[in-house]
């Protein structure tokens, strides 16, 4: 009779491994306190410094750290960033690698709240003078960019 053949766990979902990583320290610097998004190349979580300082810790996916070209243009979008000179631009305060060898960006941590989020509160669509202000702001932020 064949032996079943024993399969490896499966690879954790990229929420599941974000979420995990929640309450960990980011090197001996940071604690992470809580998953604020995800994207297909990074995990942003909001994390408090040891001195106390609060800032959104934006850290490459583990699985994307072998690749030297998305590694260096990873870090390169911080520096980019802080070259716009526009209102809605978010911050890079700094940039690191943790003790994983995952580069991390350190950036202002705003308050607020997501597009999505506010979508959901409003139950429908949102007022068209809202939805307005906030387009007007991206696209003018867009233009800055470009």
């Amino acid at each position: 009779m064949a032996q079943p053949t024993i399969q490896p766990p499966p690879e954790p979902s990229l929420v599941d491994a974000a979420a995990a990583r929640v309450g960990q320290r980011l090197n001996a610097s940071w604690i992470l306190d809580e998953v604020l998004g995800l994207g297909g190349v990074s995990a942003v979580f909001a994390g408090t410094h040891v001195d106390g300082g609060r800032a959104a810790l934006k850290v490459l996916h583990a699985a994307l750290t072998r690749e030297p070209e998305i590694r260096e243009r990873f870090l390169r979008e911080g520096k980019i960033a802080n070259q716009v000179d526009h209102p809605s631009r978010v911050k890079v305060l700094g940039d690191d690698v943790s003790d994983r060898g995952e580069p991390f960006l350190i950036l202002e941590l705003l308050s607020g709240t997501t597009l999505q989020r506010l979508l959901r509160r409003s139950g429908e669509a949102l007022p068209l003078e809202q939805t307005l202000a906030i387009f007007d702001a991206v696209l003018d932020l867009l233009a800055r960019c470009h």
